[in-house]
């Protein structure tokens, strides 16, 4: 339990270095890489000081949440060794706007949650109970509307 909730509050700070990536590179498109750099710069030092910033407090715990997470699945029986090791490599994803350049390193942590799930996904698509009518009716229309959102919803 303790592992998931670090992980989820670590998921927020994720979800807002994300926004700070998409700004970047339509600031990059529209009005040049340095106008970019001097931005996103001056937003980071407009807190007073450059080293803290609000969202970078919840790196920390998405850093260790997934160490923890990966212990407590271990010591549970919910995963072996090897693959809470490898869900545990997760931790090493790197934390910050524009790390993208940080690819091996990206791989080798989301390959491990992937090692780490997908047997656990497959066995209970296979051995849990079949969805219900209800659960694919509602999948049924979440698809459409994907669809009809992504055809003729907002462009640009």
């Amino acid at each position: 339990m303790w592992g998931g909730c670090l992980v989820i509050v670590g998921l927020f700070t994720r979800t807002f270095q994300y926004g700070t990536d998409h700004l970047a590179f339509h600031l990059t498109d529209s009005l040049g890489l340095q106008t970019m750099l001097d931005g996103i710069g001056a937003y980071y030092t407009a807190w007073g000081d450059t080293r803290w910033h609000p969202f970078r407090a919840l790196s920390g715990p998405a850093f260790f949440g997934w160490v923890v997470l990966a212990a407590g699945a271990y010591r549970s029986g919910a995963l072996g060794l090897g693959r809470s090791v490898a869900l545990g490599l997760m931790s090493m994803l790197a934390l910050g706007p524009l790390k993208g350049t940080q690819v091996p390193q990206s791989f080798l942590a989301v390959g491990g949650l992937c090692v780490a799930f997908i047997p656990l996904g497959v066995s209970l698509l296979r051995d849990g109970p079949p969805p219900t009518r209800r659960a694919l009716v509602w999948i049924a229309v979440l698809a459409a509307v994907y669809v009809l959102v992504t055809a003729y919803g907002p462009k640009g």
